[in-house]
């Protein structure tokens, strides 16, 4: 392997694990994993839902995922052209959200396929983050769920936040 193939190699391991983190940090409600994803001035466009800044996005994200009982983001292929400094990213992942149903009685799962279409950049102070993304949004579909009684027993309970039994080590 040359040296120019290992940088190369590194780079997309560091923006594949930015993704990751932010991914996370979405469903963990962690604001600081969420942020360093952007670029100080960095633009996040999620359509109608929010267009700005990495700061405001932080809190409208938390704000809307804090709302849900449950919140999972699963990436699947993750596509990488760097071009020197910038790489153009696209990563497909699935966003499964549990929210209360239309009368509150119950559950309802709202799936969402999604892409993350990325302009990454590595800035010396910052390394790679995002400058620049777009959400395009391929799939939607909403479903009722059964009484969280008969499918939640025994397992572990998650949490949107750092309370998740994921952050305990040892």
């Amino acid at each position: 392997m040359t040296p120019h193939e290992l940088s190369e190699l590194v780079a997309k391991e560091r923006i594949r694990a930015r993704i990751t983190a932010y991914c996370r940090g979405v469903d963990r409600c962690d604001a600081d994993l969420i942020r360093a994803t952007y670029h100080d001035d960095a633009v996040e466009d999620h359509g109608d839902k929010y267009r700005g800044g990495p700061d405001g996005f932080v809190e409208w994200v938390i704000g809307h995922v804090s709302a849900m009982s449950g919140s999972m983001h699963a990436l699947h292929q993750i596509d990488i052209d760097l071009a020197g400094d910038v790489a153009y990213v696209e990563s497909y992942a699935t966003a499964r959200h549990v929210l209360p149903d239309a009368d509150g009685s119950g559950e309802v799962l709202e799936t969402l396929g999604v892409r993350y279409l990325d302009r990454f950049e590595h800035r010396p102070e910052a390394g790679w983050r995002v400058a620049r993304r777009v959400v395009a949004l391929d799939y939607y579909d909403v479903h009722a769920l059964p009484p969280r009684a008969r499918w939640r027993t025994g397992f572990a309970t998650p949490h949107q936040s750092q309370e998740d039994p994921s952050y305990v080590r040892g």
